[in-house]
Formats: C-alpha cells, sequence, structure tokens
C-alpha cells in the first residue's frame, strides 16, 4: 500500500548508490541555500513515507510507533541539528506510568527533497555523474524543493481503565520551518471537540475522555495554519476498559 501511495503522490527519489558515499559527499558541488529547512529526506530511508503521509484518507493515521519513526527521520534526515534523539524522545514520554493516562505528541515540520528525477533527469533539476558520484545543477531549476507535514499521535501502545487522561505538554510538541499550527481542535473520539492550539499556543492540558468499551480508539485532529490551508489527521491508541470496582 505505501508503494502504491508513494507512486501516486509523489514519484519516487531514488538516490544513485556510491560505493561508501554519503548523500551530502554527493551533493558538495550543489549549493544548499534553499534548504531552509535544515532538512533533506534523502539522507535516510523513508519508511515513514512522511512524502505522501495526510495525502490521502488511507494514510493518515498515526500510532506511536509512527511517531516514533517519523520523528526519528526527520532528526536523521537534519543530520541530527533538529528536534530531539529517539531515545531522550522515548524517556520524556516514559515519565507518564500511570495505566489510562498517555501524552499526545506533535510534529509539526517542513522538509526538502532532491528535485531529481532519476528516469528522466531533465524534468528535474538534478543531473548524477556517475563517474564523479556527484549531483549536478541544471541551470536555472532549483535543486531542492520543500514540503512539509503534520504528525500527531499517542505515545503509548495502549492504555487502560476505565477513561483514558490525554495530556498535552509543551515539551512533546516538535516544530521545524515556517508553517505554523494556528488552531488544533481535537476529538478524541468521544463527539467533543476541544482546542489544544489557539492563536499559535499550545497550553499544557490533560483531557479526561470516557469509553465504554475495549478497542482501538481513533482521535481526529483538525489543523489550520497560519496561512488558513487546513488539514485533518488521525492518532490512535488501543484502550483496555476496566471497570471500576468498589471496595467493601
Amino acid at each position: 500500500v505505501l508503494i502504491l501511495l508513494f507512486s501516486i503522490v509523489v514519484q519516487s527519489q531514488t538516490v544513485p548508490t556510491g560505493e561508501n558515499i554519503s548523500l551530502d559527499q554527493q551533493l558538495t558541488n550543489i549549493p544548499q541555500t534553499s534548504v531552509s529547512s535544515g532538512i533533506i529526506y534523502e539522507r535516510v530511508i523513508s519508511s515513514a513515507n512522511l512524502y505522501n503521509f495526510n495525502k490521502v484518507n488511507t494514510f493518515n493515521t498515526a500510532n506511536f510507533p509512527y511517531f516514533k519513526q517519523a520523528l526519528s527521520e526527520m532528526r536523521r534526515a537534519s543530520n541530527d541539528t533538529k528536534f530531539i534523539t529517539l531515545d531522550a524522545f522515548k524517556s520524556l514520554v516514559s515519565l507518564n506510568t500511570t495505566p489510562n493516562q498517555v501524552d499526545v505528541s506533535i510534529l509539526n515540520t517542513q522538509f526538502h527533497i532532491l528535485n531529481y528525477n532519476e528516469d528522466n533527469p531533465v524534468s528535474g533539476g538534478l543531473t548524477y555523474n556517475s563517474t564523479t558520484n556527484k549531483f549536478v545543477t541544471i541551470s536555472g531549476i532549483e535543486p531542492f524543493y520543500m514540503l512539509h507535514n503534520t504528525v500527531i499521535a499517542p505515545t503509548k501502545d495502549f492504555v487502560s481503565g476505565s477513561n483514558v487522561i490525554y495530556k498535552m505538554r509543551n515539551d512533546l510538541y516538535f516544530k521545524n520551518g515556517t508553517k505554523n499550527i494556528k488552531t488544533l481542535i481535537a476529538d478524541f473520539g468521544d463527539g467533543v471537540t476541544r482546542t489544544l492550539v489557539s492563536n499559535f499556543i499550545l497550553t499544557n492540558q490533560s483531557i479526561t475522555v470516557n469509553y465504554t468499551n475495549s478497542g482501538e480508539k481513533i482521535s481526529k485532529f483538525v489543523v489550520t495554519y497560519n496561512d488558513n490551508s487546513t488539514i485533518t489527521t488521525f492518532g490512535k491508541i488501543y484502550f483496555h476498559y476496566q471497570q471500576v470496582t468498589n471496595s467493601v
């Protein structure tokens, strides 16, 4: 499915391989002044496929493993200059050990990809010299172009109890670039809408949601950016319902 989505929305950014040559070495002759995000996605294997996440309604839902993968890819694709390490992130969320409580994490970032078309190089902004193992610019065409994505997810695989307490924390709000979230409205699967971000400010808060049965719980997030564009994205977690019993 991911391969199909990838081919539909963004053409595969296949980078030529050279023995023991990194992408940055292949790009040594290419000015990177336009890479304002500090991130070139092709530096990593894009398992999270952020090229296409949120582009179709069959690929717009994140869980904890997906969020970790996306955050890790963006950090490594920035040569470890953006965001925090995966170990540091896992340490932050491990502090919340109460069975029915879960933090919600947000990744909102711009990133750049190569304007390179392996099958038809002249239709892109780069060609590749297989003798020198270097990319070469095509005059008058940008060698990179910028994408953007937002991933929101609970930071546990599952929770249990008679309800779930979702916790919003500023230290779990990761952002990079100039496309900022102006408003974020959430429905945690109970039909109640709650404002998480208002006028660009994320408010630390705890939100109690009463579920009546076990199962996968889907949260809906409606994001409005500073340019007034919007997306709807989703997060999911498994909930094991445990009825509270009063001891005599």
